[in-house]
């Protein structure tokens, strides 16, 4: 990952402004503008980002420094912190202020990170595709308050982008269950250097492997799960599992139904006290969707987890579902884009290992029977004893073809504008 931190502070008071000019974005300084209705166009604004070259962009901070030097808001007086959207021409209102919700008049730092993460997930399918972002007081022409003083020290985002995908090789990889076995034996290959074979089960009795075609274009095959049949892949323990402060996992998965909360993707955790290490899972979220969650413990017992906040699970749908865990810190993924998460509490900086316990493939718990067995399908699961990057994530998403192109190899073009008046 790259970032860069934007900083749109050149707040201005102009009006009757169109889009355009060159380059230019502000100094992280303090700027008082004065909000006077003269126009239907007035707005109080600077500086914009433009993702010209199709690359997903994730927002990791997004905060705006300011206080009412001036009078108070009068009754039906509203004035609008807004940013703008290239996609739908458009300025949407991120803070609304009146007399009943007045602008306090000592400095406050506004954190709206989630807004925006949240407005681009819905607006573009769940992927972060920032166009462009510009900001703006806005007072309604209507109303005849004009002596509010907006102090302010502007407004700052930080963009965490892609260079170019990368192949995370193999050298790190300690599991990979291509799920391309014949429906003529319940052996699922390990073809990893591992060469840790796993099993596929009905509860605890080996059967023969429910083959299904490939859920993307370069897979040979996957294998369906039955939830009523409690059907799991057994994989026995192996030294290379005991990964200390690092592990990252891969899996595509079909979900065909929701039968109970917390269904596994891939687990290293028994239900007995010293038994639980880790859990890449689907927790509850709304009716008929699950959010995604890793789930982690340090000694065995108590667990912190990891939760997508907005992104949820839907039936009948392909994902690419990936995780990164580093000393503390966990990422999730989906399509090879990083989704916002929150997480239970302190994550534990190393992952408890017992070598007792099997690795699961579809199903939360190594318990008979294993519980929390999804229903669906299951295509290419893999581990590695690293943090994959964020450019090897994508690079494993765009192995399977889940998108052909996310830009130049030299990474993201951030461009930046001005507003000049017209």
């Amino acid at each position: 990952m790259s970032s860069e931190t934007l900083h749109f502070s050149d707040l201005a008071a102009i009006s009757n402004c169109t889009v355009g000019g060159t380059s230019v974005v502000g100094s992280y300084d303090s700027v008082t503008t004065t909000i006077e209705p003269t126009g239907a166009d007035d707005w109080y604004g600077g500086g914009a980002v433009d993702n010209t070259a199709g690359i997903p962009l994730s927002i990791t901070s997004a905060k705006a420094r300011y206080w009412n030097s001036g009078s108070g808001l009068d009754a039906d007086d509203e004035l609008y912190f807004q940013f703008y959207d290239y996609d739908a021409v458009d300025w949407i209102t991120i803070s609304t202020y009146n007399s009943g919700s007045p602008i306090p008049t000592s400095e406050q730092e506004f954190n709206f990170v989630s807004f925006l993460t949240n407005y681009f997930e819905a607006a573009a399918n769940k992927t972060l595709w920032v166009n462009a972002l510009a900001f703006r007081w806005y007072h309604a022409v209507s109303k005849a308050q004009s002596s509010v003083v907006i102090s302010t020290q502007g407004v700052e985002v930080v963009i965490e982008y892609l260079g170019s995908p990368s192949d995370p090789g193999t050298d790190n990889l300690i599991a990979l269950f291509k799920c391309n076995d014949p429906n003529t034996s319940s052996v699922i290959a390990d073809s990893s250097a591992t060469n840790n074979d796993g099993q596929y089960q009905a509860d605890t009795t080996p059967t023969n492997a429910d083959a299904v075609s490939g859920l993307f274009t370069n897979s040979t095959g996957a294998i369906d799960f039955d939830y009523a049949d409690e059907d799991v892949i057994r994989v026995p323990s192996h030294a290379s599992y005991n990964t200390g402060t690092k592990l990252s996992g891969a899996i595509w998965a079909i979900f065909d139904s929701f039968d109970e909360a917390g269904e596994g993707l891939m687990s290293k955790a028994g239900a007995a006290v010293d038994e639980r290490g880790w859990i890449f899972n689907l927790s509850v979220g709304v009716t008929d969707h699950w959010k995604l969650r890793l789930a982690v413990s340090s000694n065995g017992t108590d667990m912190e987890t990891c939760t997508t906040v907005d992104f949820v699970i839907e039936l009948s749908t392909l994902y690419h579902l990936a995780f990164a865990y580093n000393a503390g810190e966990i990422y999730l993924f989906v399509n090879g884009v990083r989704v916002s998460t929150v997480n239970s509490g302190t994550i534990p900086t190393s992952l408890y290992y017992n070598a007792d316990v099997n690795l699961l493939i579809g199903a939360r718990l190594d318990n008979s029977p294993p519980s929390n067995n999804i229903d669906g399908r299951l295509d290419t699961a893999a581990l590695y004893n690293d943090v994959l990057t964020y450019e090897e994530i994508v690079w494993l998403y765009n192995s399977g073809d889940g998108r052909e192109d996310i830009g130049p190899s030299s990474g993201i073009q951030v461009l930046r504008r001005r507003r000049e008046c017209a």
